[in-house]
């Protein structure tokens, strides 16, 4: 059995960025988001447990647009922005991927392809070349849950060193739907996180009730929403035909390396 460890790398980057502490080397270069990620990346690997059948990539997002930016203005419009020179997480990521880089970890970010569709692209591309190969997607993003099968999982790190395997059993004990009923389930209730409303005075409850065919709903009248938000919300799995997975190879005695030498060969 090979193990595909997927990381969402900007949700692991806006994490670490949020601990309330700083700290500077020598030279001035902050560390204390580098230092999360980190720690980030080692609770990760022990808690999936790592051998040399084992892959791990980080994905990122471009500072590029993409489809669905155009289908809808309102699209992630929530999220905060920040001035220029404003210290922010993305003032982190050269010095997060300069420690990846060291580590010999590979990271990918496609221009006008956001990071989710990399993401399920590469997991179902890698589930289907062996039946006994199996995919974490280490997120806190929801969106993932509509990729849920026997074969790929979402890892979400709790506080402290708590952690949770999600799993299709999970969406359908925890919301009462399979996974593959997950994005009529989003298209209903919406996204807060990505700023994409649903249907009015439409929850969780009511729509587990709509999907399952417990109670009457006049999709017509809600058509034109519905099916925006399915554009929206349906994660694209075939962004790219063919991924070299033999690139994704890791060796974790690399992150038994204490954080001062990372840093010091870093040049930070």
């Amino acid at each position: 059995m090979k193990k595909l460890i997927i990381i969402d790398g900007h949700n692991f980057l806006w994490r670490a960025y949020s601990v309330p502490f700083k700290f500077f080397s020598k030279k001035g270069i902050p560390l204390q988001t580098v230092t999360m990620y980190l720690k980030l990346l080692r609770r990760t690997i022990s808690n999936i447990g790592f051998s040399k059948n084992n892959s791990i990539v980080v994905i990122f997002d471009t500072e590029t647009s993409n489809n669905n930016f155009e289908l809808s203005k309102d699209y992630k419009q929530n999220r905060p922005s920040f001035k220029k020179g404003e210290d922010s997480p993305y003032t982190h990521l050269p010095y997060v991927q300069k420690v990846l880089d060291f580590l010999d970890i590979k990271y990918l970010a496609i221009s006008n392809i956001e990071a989710d569709d990399i993401i399920a692209s590469i997991s179902k591309e890698f589930s289907k070349k062996s039946e006994k190969n199996k995919v974490y997607i280490v997120s806190s993003d929801t969106d993932f849950y509509q990729l849920l099968n026997k074969q790929i999982f979402i890892l979400k790190l709790k506080q402290g060193n708590n952690y949770e395997i999600i799993s299709s059993k999970y969406v359908k004990d925890c919301l009462g739907i399979t996974p593959k009923q997950y994005v009529d389930f989003k298209c209903l209730t919406g996204d807060s996180a990505d700023n994409i409303k649903g249907i009015n005075k439409v929850g969780k409850i009511t729509a587990k009730k709509i999907i399952n065919k417990e109670i009457d709903f006049d999709f017509i009248k809600h058509k034109k929403i519905l099916e925006l938000n399915k554009k929206l919300i349906t994660l694209n799995c075939n962004c790219k035909k063919q991924w070299d997975f033999r690139n994704f190879k890791f060796n974790p005695q690399k992150l038994k390396i204490s954080n001062p030498e990372i840093f010091k060969k870093c040049g930070f």
